[in-house]
């Protein structure tokens, strides 16, 4: 009986979101717009599946010799979950700059709720455009911009929300890019 309230809940969420997405909106007359990744998806060879591995078991082998078996249960459960989410490939997502706001696959972000933008280019390591939003658990929205040309970006972003000078990429999004996690 509770899976198929599962199956039914699991299936109404679907529908929901597929009518949402089939939803045109003001903004999706977009001024620009591109397909992009969710996330970057660094390969990773055997090599570093291995010195994964290790430093995992290092951490569980020091969590049991130190009696921390919490500790040791939480590096199992991240070497697992890592595991799982590394078999997931990042969707195809579209990106919409419209005049009334942000748009990336079915989430809205109107502009009187952007704090600044910002664009880190350095090819052809870190191509993003970075959006500081109001209400959000310090948390920046982080877009791929690939091939987009970034003075277009700048020069339509520029007239509507202003632009925060100088903002380098985050620490922990250098070390998530170096460790290619």
């Amino acid at each position: 009986m509770l899976k198929k309230l599962r199956t039914k809940i699991r299936l109404r969420r679907a529908l929901v979101a597929e009518q949402r997405a089939k939803q045109v909106t003001h903004f999706d007359h977009g001024i620009l717009d591109w397909q992009t990744t969710q996330y970057n998806a660094y390969e990773k060879g055997v090599l570093w599946y291995v010195i994964f591995t290790a430093v995992i078991s290092l951490f569980i082998v020091y969590a049991f010799y130190s009696k921390d078996y919490f500790f040791a249960a939480a590096m199992i459960a991240f070497g697992v979950a890592y595991a799982i989410l590394q078999r997931e490939k990042p969707k195809n997502v579209k990106v919409i700059l419209s005049k009334y706001g942000i748009k990336v696959g079915n989430d809205v972000y109107p502009y009187s709720e952007v704090i600044a933008f910002w664009l880190i280019y350095k090819p052809p390591y870190v191509k993003t455009l970075n959006f500081r939003i109001k209400n959000r658990w310090a948390q920046d929205l982080v877009i791929n911009i690939h091939k987009e040309d970034p003075a277009e970006i700048r020069e339509m972003l520029g007239s509507i929300i202003p632009e925060w000078k100088g903002k380098q990429e985050a620490f922990a999004e250098s070390l998530v890019r170096l460790l290619r996690l």
